[in-house]
């Protein structure tokens, strides 16, 4: 399909088909997470051509006006834990003390 003919209806049915993705051998449903990446990177090879000129710019702009794309089938990434003390104080140990108190300082402080 030429680029020129993609637009937001072709990019809202793309990010709601099923994938498949791989963890440890085995089929799981993507993330919410993974198929925003996707059609950023979209989203992106988009505004590259754009930019040289080899594609109108109103391609990139409808693409752009998507906000927020229903995902079925996707589900939400499992929530990062913080480190636990005992490692961020051996990784601090390891570094040099300027980096070992920025970081220190950035794990108090978010």
């Amino acid at each position: 399909m030429p680029a020129v003919e993609f637009g937001p209806r072709l990019l809202r049915t793309m990010a709601q088909t099923p994938i498949q993705a791989t963890r440890n051998g085995e089929q799981v449903p993507p993330t919410e997470t993974h198929i925003r990446e996707i059609v950023t990177a979209i989203k992106r090879i988009f505004a590259k051509a754009a930019s040289r000129e080899g594609l109108p710019p109103e391609r990139l702009v409808s693409l752009e006006s998507l906000n927020k794309l229903p995902m079925d089938g996707a589900h939400q990434s499992e929530p990062i834990q913080p480190a636990k003390h005992d490692i961020v104080e051996a990784t601090c140990a390891a570094l040099s003390p300027a980096a070992g108190d920025l970081f220190r300082f950035i794990m108090l402080v978010g």
